[in-house]
C-alpha cells in the first residue's frame, strides 16, 4: 500500500503515513515506514514503545 510512495521518496509522504500510524498506535506501520527511508517514523516508533501504558498519544 505506501511502500510505493515512499519509493518516491516522498517526504511529505513520509510525514502523512507516519502521522496516520501514530494515530492508529500501529507499530508495525512504523517499522515499514521507517524501513523505506522515513526516519522520522522510527523516531516516532522508538518514542511510542518507550511510553509508559496510557500515555501513547502525547
Amino acid at each position: 500500500m505506501f511502500p510505493e510512495l515512499l519509493d518516491e521518496e516522498s517526504t511529505r509522504a513520509g510525514l502523512l503515513l507516519t502521522r496516520r500510524a501514530v494515530a492508529a498506535g500501529d507499530l508495525r506501520a512504523l517499522q515499514r515506514i521507517s524501513d523505506a527511508g522515513y526516519d522520522d517514523a522510527g523516531n516516532e516508533l522508538d518514542r511510542l514503545l518507550k511510553a509508559p501504558v496510557g500515555e501513547e498519544t502525547d
